[in-house]
This record gives structure tokens, C-alpha cells and sequence, in this order.
């Protein structure tokens, strides 16, 4: 952990520039785009959205840009901090997450036909997938030229979806390639944090219960089908792959039931969590709000500890989102109630 120390030093005072709910209401207060603007720049989200504000025609996409940009820095100062291979290593298997949630976020909306635009804005850049290479993915009509450009980059997740690709083609269907771009970056997270005491131990558990989420998740994306053993992840502490192939033949009200009350400590709320964990967007919500709430608990806990980072650029990157929700609620005309109730869940 000593080669968090000066990180987690320089976090804290990171930490303590975000807006938090109150700022995040102060913003919501504002009577229109102008004003939420003009109360961003005056925080330290001011910096990143100056350039860009100025640059293009419409300011709601400049404050897209300068959000996205001062995520970018954020990782790459913090990556900068840390002392050491191995904690950098550590960081980089958990922050990789993020690239998977890009990855997943763009074929879904290569699939769906969505204008390159607007699935551009749902995504969050990040040192493995920066700006320009998210607007070349985002580009791309079909799945395979997704695939094909990663290979192109040598990207860590090429392999995987290379691999799923025939599955894909023959099923038309995303499961094939998400699922295996999740093994990957389980195996990839897995691997780092065995090789990493303490850091590692605190990520150790945390990473065999959502792997445990996302078999469920794909058991519910299968139920009453049967088989699907080829989507099986390991390496979770409840799901084996032995009771993966039980649950697989069972209906899917018999399989809720049966996910609910086996796995009670990590699926407590039941029949609405398992509905969630069926719906490819929700589980996503699910594995980032898991996460956060995970590394929160353990920095406070371990506050010498990766955690300590880790729970500030999840913070940040709920923050953002937050921030992004807001101005684009300004464009639809959403009430400022109702904002604050999405804000809030």
C-alpha cells in the first residue's frame, strides 16, 4: 500500500473540490443552460469546459467535451501518482472496466442503428479509449468493423471479441461478444489482484460477487432456453459451473426465486434487482453503483489503500453523469422535480 500513500495524499485534495449533492442541487437551481454554465465554470469543472465553450457552436456540446476531457485528466493523474508496477497494474484491471462499458455501450448502438452522436455522448473516455478513438468506434455500421478497428490498434480487447464474433454472426444476438468481453476483463482483474496483498485482497471479493451478478444476469437473459454453458464466467464465489448448467434449464420465474434466495447477500431486493440484472442497461447501472458503494466502504476502512483513488474517480464519473443529466434536461424542458428524482435513484 505504500505506493498509494502520496497518491491518496493528493486524492484527498482532489476529493474535496467535487461538487457533492449539495453543489449538484445548487446547479439543478439554476434557471437555464446559461446560468448552469456559467455556475460550472465558476468550480473546478471550469478548467476543462473553458476551451471548448468557446469553440463550438453549441454549448451543450462543448460542456460534453470539457466533461469528458476532465475525466481523461483525472485518470491520468492519478495513474501518474501512484508508486509502484504493481498497484499502477492493479488500477488500470479495475479502471478497464470503463473501456468495457464503452466497448458494450457502442455495440448496442452500432446494432440499433443510433446516430453516431448521440451514442457518442453515453460514453466516457479513458487512457485505453481516448476521444478520437471513441468517435472512430462510434463510426463504424456494423459490428465487425468495431471488432476489425480494435484489432487494427492492438487493442487488449480484440482477442476476446475476435473470438466471439462467429458466435455473434450465427445468433445475432450481443451476448456472445459482451459476455466475453466480461470474462476477459474479470480474468485480466482477477489475475491482477492475486498478484497484490492487501490492495489486492480488498478488490478480491468485491470482483467474485459481481462476477457472480453477471452469470445471473445472463442466466436471466436465457431462461428456459437451456444450455448456454459457453457463457459461463469463473471464478465467482456463489455460481460454479456445475450450478450454472442447473439453473439454466429452470423457467424463469422458478429461476428468479432460485437466484434470490441462494444469493440473498449480494441480489437482496429481490424480484426487482433480478428483473434489473435481465435488462443489459440496469445490470451496468448495477455493476457501477456496486463498485462505488464497494470502494467507498473500503476507503474508509483501508484509507492507505487503492481504495482511496479508486472510490474517487467513481465518484467523479457519477458526478459527471449527474452533471451531464442536468444540462440535457435543460434542453428537453424536464422539471426541475422530476430531474431531481433521476438524479436521485
Amino acid at each position: 500500500m505504500a505506493g498509494c500513500d502520496y497518491a491518496n495524499a493528493r486524492v484527498k485534495g482532489m476529493k474535496g473540490r467535487l461538487l457533492g449533492h449539495k453543489g449538484i442541487l445548487e446547479l439543478l437551481a439554476q434557471p437555464g443552460l446559461t446560468a448552469r454554465l456559467d455556475f460550472l465554470m465558476k468550480t473546478d469543472y471550469g478548467d476543462a469546459l473553458a476551451p471548448y465553450l468557446g469553440r463550438v457552436s453549441d454549448p451543450l456540446q462543448g460542456a460534453e467535451r470539457g466533461l469528458r476531457v476532465k475525466l481523461t485528466d483525472d485518470l491520468i493523474r492519478i495513474d501518474r501518482f501512484l508508486r509502484g508496477e504493481r498497484v499502477r497494474s492493479l488500477l488500470r484491471a479495475i479502471l478497464a472496466f470503463e473501456d468495457g462499458w464503452n466497448l458494450k455501450t457502442i455495440l448496442r448502438g452500432t446494432v440499433r442503428g443510433e446516430p453516431p452522436e448521440r451514442t457518442f455522448l453515453l460514453l466516457v473516455p479513458t487512457p485505453g479509449l481516448d476521444e478520437r478513438g471513441l468517435q472512430e468506434l462510434v463510426g463504424q455500421r456494423e459490428v465487425k468493423g468495431v471488432v476489425d478497428l480494435l484489432a487494427t490498434w492492438r487493442s487488449p480487447h480484440a482477442l476476446p471479441l475476435q473470438e466471439a464474433l462467429p458466435a455473434y454472426q450465427r445468433r445475432r444476438d450481443l451476448l456472445s461478444l459482451e459476455v466475453a468481453l466480461d470474462r476477459c476483463l474479470f480474468t485480466q482483474a482477477l489475475e491482477a489482484a492475486r498478484r497484490d496483498g492487501e490492495d489486492g485482497r480488498i478488490l478480491l471479493g468485491f470482483l467474485k460477487a459481481q462476477i457472480d451478478l453477471a452469470n445471473a444476469g445472463t442466466l436471466l437473459k436465457l431462461a428456459g432456453v437451456g444450455g448456454g454453458q459457453e457463457f459461463f464466467i469463473p471464478g465467482g464465489r456463489l455460481m460454479s459451473a456445475d450450478r450454472f448448467r442447473q439453473c439454466a434449464v429452470l423457467g424463469e420465474p422458478e429461476l428468479r426465486e432460485t437466484l434470490a434466495r441462494e444469493g440473498r447477500r449480494y441480489f437482496a431486493s429481490g424480484a426487482i434487482t433480478m428483473r434489473k440484472l435481465g435488462d443489459p442497461f440496469m445490470a451496468d447501472q448495477l455493476l457501477h453503483r456496486a463498485l462505488g458503494e464497494a470502494m467507498r466502504r473500503e476507503a474508509r476502512v483501508h484509507p492507505l489503500s487503492l481504495a482511496v483513488p479508486l472510490a474517487f474517480m467513481l465518484e467523479r464519473q457519477a458526478e459527471v453523469r449527474r452533471i451531464r443529466l442536468v444540462l440535457r434536461a435543460t434542453e428537453f424542458g424536464l422539471p426541475a422535480d422530476e430531474l431531481l428524482d433521476l438524479i436521485e435513484r
